[in-house]
């Protein structure tokens, strides 16, 4: 009877094992790459901008040329996406065409992600928010973009140059009055 009960235990650690590595290997797969594609997500909250955001790694700081003079005092949005079993909370520019009250906490924005080596603040590639598609609240406009599989979803894997189609611009919030205008 002991034998039985040992060789139960370890073909259900056989078997757990077995379960975990399916699990990761699913999970793996399920993760699209949300390099450099236009992803529409929920904004979770606003930041006032970058003026205090002081990267220090100096490899990071070549590869994606950040300048702190030029870079600092971008206004922030936190927004939420998911790819199949991950989500992902981004730090998304936003631009100037689009104001803080625009995009409230729940609102339902496109955006381009930019990370790793593609990312460049000298020639303004970086996460950024480009459009509003629903307003927070709306929910016929939420029932149509969630029935069409479109909410924190990829919408556009190859989007070409976003800031020149959808003239988007980025300036800094350097003035006491602009920084006031996003506390």
């Amino acid at each position: 009877m002991e034998k039985v009960l040992n060789s139960l235990k370890l073909l259900a650690v056989g078997l757990f094992a077995v379960a975990l590595t399916g699990c990761s290997i699913s999970n793996h797969r399920s993760v699209e790459s949300w390099q450099g594609q236009i992803w529409r997500g929920v904004v979770v909250s606003n930041a006032l901008d970058t003026t205090n955001l002081h990267p220090t790694d100096k490899e990071w700081i070549a590869s994606a040329h950040w300048d702190e003079q030029r870079d600092l005092g971008m206004r922030t949005a936190r927004v939420h996406i998911s790819s199949g079993w991950n989500s992902v909370m981004a730090n998304a520019m936003v631009p100037d065409s689009i104001e803080f009250s625009q995009i409230p906490k729940g609102t339902l924005v496109d955006m381009v992600t930019e990370t790793g080596p593609d990312m460049n603040y000298a020639q303004r590639r970086f996460t950024r928010i480009i459009r509003v598609i629903c307003a927070k609240g709306d929910d016929k406009c939420f029932d149509v973009e969630s029935k069409a599989n479109r909410v924190r979803a990829v919408i556009d894997a190859h989007p070409g140059d976003v800031n020149k189609e959808y003239g988007l611009t980025f300036n800094r919030r350097t003035t006491k009055e602009d920084v006031a205008k996003y506390n």
